[in-house]
């Protein structure tokens, strides 16, 4: 049967399975969308080939016209199809705690015995940061960015800028052109288990903007969430 609302591909971040999208998936599918997952190798291939990879699986399995959740690297990789591939129609992006400034949780992992391993080719082009990536014209990209601070870096590499999800802070989410950037609380893999940011999506993938109010809104910091890096404290 037809979804009411259209499709959605979810597409995961690194080191991540399809599966870790399987909670997500069922409530939007409640809120009447069909959705659609897309697996691909976050370590083997480079963000530009799995950008390609994303464009080729959206057409093979005809999606045009599909909007994007993704988590993570997912969003960098989306944010590079949509650039790669102008012609191709897709609908809204949300991107869920993506750094799409580098990652410096990434760049600290480097200097562990095996970093540069477990990164893998996701950090060239894409977490390093070396790429300063826009919204491409004519596209809507809305980024819901975490705040709740507790993570791999807070436990294991202290100092990564704050506020942050634990893992990416939320001046790394921003991406120029955004369409809307909000903040909530919630931890980096807290966004896949989130009733807040399911109704934030479903809400901005309707409307191309999320509410002005919501009670899942980080009440500490700013509704726009206009960060940058110098914003950001270290510790």
């Amino acid at each position: 049967m037809e979804s009411s609302k259209g499709s959605i591909i979810l597409v995961h971040g690194l080191w991540m399975p399809t599966l870790v999208m399987k909670w997500m998936a069922r409530k939007l599918r409640q809120r009447g969308w069909s959705t659609r997952n897309h697996h691909y190798s976050t370590t083997r291939s480079t963000v530009a080939e799995n950008a390609d990879l994303l464009a080729l699986f959206i057409r093979d399995q005809k999606l045009e016209g599909a909007s994007i959740v993704a988590h993570s690297l997912g969003g960098v990789i989306s944010v590079e199809m949509m650039r790669r591939h102008p012609d191709l129609n897709v609908g809204n992006l949300v991107a869920l705690g993506s750094p799409f400034m580098g990652s410096w949780t990434a760049h600290r992992l480097l200097r562990w015995p095996f970093g540069r391993r477990w990164m893998g080719k996701s950090f060239p082009g894409g977490l390093d940061g070396s790429v300063q990536r826009t919204v491409p014209e004519g596209r809507s990209v809305g980024v819901i960015a975490g705040s709740m601070g507790v993570g791999i870096s807070r436990l294991f590499l202290p100092g990564l800028p704050r506020p942050s999800d634990g893992t990416v802070s939320v001046a790394e989410t921003v991406i120029p052109g955004r369409a809307d950037h909000v903040c909530v609380k919630t931890v980096h893999m807290g966004f896949l288990i989130s009733s807040t940011v399911v109704d934030l999506s479903d809400h901005f993938l309707k409307k191309g903007r999320f509410p002005q109010y919501h009670r899942g809104y980080d009440p500490e910091l700013p509704r726009s969430c206009e960060f940058s890096r110098s914003d950001v404290t270290y510790g």
